[in-house]
């Protein structure tokens, strides 16, 4: 498959999106092109700042009078990019409706005060873990805003994410109920057998805690199943950096394992959201070759060659990253694999609505290792949704399975 070949699925996207792909862009990675511009030498600020209304987008010209704010505010906060674009579209208050205008100022508002909530608490959950000698490594969220923007408020992150080893995670479970965090996720308490079967079928608990207005997800698996992106925490953590977060130091993957990571997440999800797209090509931008080279060793090594050219793909075909197609290699990829999320980005599709067993085949074409695709359908077998329409004692466990299709055509119905 050519690079040029979809092309026409880009150029297809709605004024509104179009335009979002540009500010977004705009946001990130050219102002960090922009800065570097800058400290190289010093130009007029008219001169530096380009006409935002003279613009194209994807090859197609576009048509103020025809662009529904409305829609464009939805999209921003659709793929939670409302604070990051923010900035660039204050530039063009006087084009926006005082209404949307007031509507997209307000969302701001709230995205950076639960950012700030957010640091407060990484702060006090990683000098928590560092006293309790618990590994642990934060990821994506405010440190990733921090590490690409220059500013943990930039990206608007629904949760702090934390990695550990899984022989911790108990005991950090507790930790954080006794200070205040209830877990969501799973919604049941599970017996000792319950227990043990989540960690093969999950790879996180979910914590929300009421006082402090603030979600949490602890993994112990970086991906679900582990065997898509199986790195073990020893690596990632002995490979992993410190990151300045308001004066303290908070653990963080590498540049290496961002890369991957963010290549492999992006897949599993099918790009369903275009900050995740951004992350990936900032993150690129802002890396030097070797970190680049390792990371694509990394993924061909696992298997996951596939991800990585996905991934480059979209990140040239959206944001121009790199601008050289003549960089980016598609022999492992076919048209369907670059097809199906360049129109889920269109077509606005969450993360929710994506069909689990209708894109079975483009899951299952993520990762080459046989155990991988074992391990997706079997995964299947159990989950702690039914424990909770149906609870039943531990020696009993196994009528989970005999019951899990026939739960699943009553909740189709139900929904019907």
């Amino acid at each position: 498959m050519k690079v040029e070949d979809p092309q026409h699925i880009v150029k297809s996207y709605s004024p509104e999106l179009r335009l979002l792909l540009y500010f977004s862009g705009k946001a990130g990675i050219k102002q960090l092109k922009q800065e570097r511009t800058d400290n190289e030498h010093t130009e007029n600020n008219e001169s530096a700042n380009e006409d935002l209304k003279d613009i194209d987008v994807s090859g197609r010209q576009i048509q103020w009078e025809k662009i529904r704010w409305d829609h464009l505010a939805e999209l921003m906060a659709s793929h939670k990019l409302t604070s990051l674009v923010f900035p660039v579209l204050e530039k063009l208050k006087a084009e926006i409706p005082e209404g949307t205008y007031k509507k997209i100022k307000a969302r701001n508002f709230q995205h950076t005060r639960r950012s700030l909530r957010q640091i407060e608490q990484t702060i006090h959950l990683q000098e928590l873990f560092d006293e309790e000698d618990i590994p642990v490594i934060f990821s994506k969220g405010i440190v990733l805003s921090q590490e690409l923007y220059g500013s943990p408020t930039a990206k608007n992150s629904i949760d702090i994410d934390l990695l550990m080893p899984l022989q911790y995670v108990e005991k950090a479970a507790d930790l954080l109920r006794e200070r205040g965090y209830h877990m969501t996720y799973p919604a049941i308490s599970l017996t000792p057998k319950q227990t043990r079967q989540n960690y093969g079928i999950s790879h996180h608990y979910g914590f929300h805690n009421r006082g402090k207005g603030v979600h949490l997800e602890l993994h112990w698996n970086l991906t679900n199943p582990r065997s898509l992106l199986p790195l073990d925490f020893e690596g990632l953590y002995q490979r992993s950096g410190r990151i300045d977060l308001n004066g303290h130091q908070v653990n963080t993957l590498s540049d290496e394992d961002y890369l991957v990571y963010l290549a492999v997440h992006g897949a599993r999800h099918q790009w369903c959201r275009l900050n995740w797209l951004l992350d990936f090509s900032t993150l690129l931008t802002l890396t030097d070759t070797e970190a680049r080279g390792k990371a694509k060793e990394q993924m061909e090594s696992l298997g996951l060659v596939r991800c990585h050219q996905q991934a480059r793909l979209m990140s040239h075909l959206i944001y121009r990253v790199p601008e050289n197609a003549g960089e980016i290699k598609t022999d492992q990829i076919s048209k369907y694999f670059i097809e199906k999320p360049l129109k889920a980005l269109g077509e606005l599709k969450s993360t929710e609505s994506l069909d689990k067993l209708r894109d079975m085949p483009y899951h299952l074409s993520l990762r080459r290792a046989p155990i991988f695709k074992f391990n997706l359908l079997f995964r299947l077998r159990t989950h702690h949704t039914n424990w909770a329409q149906i609870q039943l004692p531990d020696r009993l466990f196994f009528l989970y399975y005999p019951l899990r299709p026939l739960l699943w055509i009553w909740d189709v119905l139900k929904k019907k």
